[in-house]
């Protein structure tokens, strides 16, 4: 099996921006398109745009080729096998897509992983994945064969920079400019959910009718305000506030994770400025926070860290409630900054 996953390792395409995975697609198409595909995103509402995107190219190569859709807590490998190696009675090619493919349990790993390295002729496989490094055997060897797309370590303004590109070339295909200052006004009502933000989109579309750009004024007219509290505010308020968020804001596992990456970014931010090390900082940045890393040591941020270090393996290695893993951190946080002062 070792001597197989060497052999494999030479066909391995890992990307970490969406906008490179696309123009691989897109480079790709129709011929060349790969046997297996792997998109690990935290967030499965982007996930789940992306899986059907990639499908999209897929169905745009033929309209008549079978998708069997798999869920990874409920299908075996087995089954997946056996989706893959069925013949499509219409189509030129199957395709598998399974989400969740860390619930994907070990028996059968060896089945697979010698499927991808002898794929079933005119079959391709694309897997989703909330979170590929804690996982089973099975995604470990994957992951060497797959044109792999990675955004478990996207910062928060990637994700932001991301979501903003998808809005304009949706935009772009319905024949419509739209303003960025739209875009932020977009983001500050409904957050940066995809789901959302297009039933958004889809009711200014309609709402603009022949007129070819989306305008502020208009946004204003259409669109909900949410007064969504973001995960970037969240995290800001548990560093820097020293508040507790409201219940309720953490949906799932996939967006604990996704703040787990916003509050590294703050405690990181404020052990720089303690440390005196500002000449990779925005003067905006060292202004706005000097004050507030004044009434903490840095040893509050360094604690921080280890503490979030302990929260991301319980979220990744344990069925624990998301929102009581964060509690567990903000006390552990608060603890340490009680003892400092004391």
């Amino acid at each position: 099996m070792v001597k197989l996953a060497q052999n494999l390792s030479r066909y391995i395409l890992k990307l970490s921006l969406l906008s490179a995975f696309e123009k691989h697609l897109e480079e790709a198409y129709p011929e060349h398109l790969s046997t297996a595909y792997m998109i690990a995103c935290p967030q499965e509402d982007d996930r789940q745009g992306i899986l059907q995107r990639t499908v999209e190219v897929f169905k745009r190569k033929d309209p008549q080729a079978q998708v069997v859709r798999c869920d990874g807590a409920i299908h075996s490998v087995e089954n997946i096998l056996r989706d893959l190696g069925s013949v499509s009675l219409f189509g030129s090619f199957s395709l598998v897509v399974v989400d969740g493919a860390e619930k994907l349990r070990k028996g059968g790993v060896e089945a697979l992983f010698k499927q991808i390295a002898n794929p079933y002729p005119k079959a391709h496989l694309i897997l989703g994945f909330a979170n590929y490094k804690s996982t089973s055997e099975l995604v470990q060897i994957i992951k060497k064969s797959a044109v792999f797309l990675d955004l478990t370590q996207e910062k928060p303004w990637e994700r932001k920079e991301r979501i903003a590109r998808q809005i304009i070339d949706w935009s772009r295909t319905q024949k419509k400019i739209i303003d960025q200052e739209v875009i932020e006004y977009l983001f500050q009502s409904v957050g940066l959910e995809w789901s959302g933000l297009c039933q958004e989109l889809e009711k200014l579309i309609s709402y603009v009718g022949e007129k070819n750009r989306i305008s502020l004024a208009q946004a204003k007219e259409v669109c909900s305000h949410h007064q969504q509290t973001t995960g970037w505010q969240i995290a800001e308020s548990i560093v820097w506030k020293q508040e507790q968020p409201m219940r309720g804001v953490l949906v799932d596992l996939s967006t604990l994770l996704a703040l787990t990456g916003q509050l590294r970014y703050h405690l990181h931010l404020g052990c720089q400025i303690a440390s005196g090390d500002h000449a990779l900082l925005k003067p905006q940045l060292v202004q706005k926070y000097a004050t507030l890393v004044k009434k903490k040591t840095p040893q509050f941020f360094e604690t921080g860290l280890l503490a979030l270090l302990e929260l991301e393996i319980l979220a990744k290695s344990s069925s624990l409630n998301p929102e009581l893993l964060l509690d567990r951190f903000i006390a552990q946080l608060y603890r340490s900054h009680r003892a400092e002062i004391c």
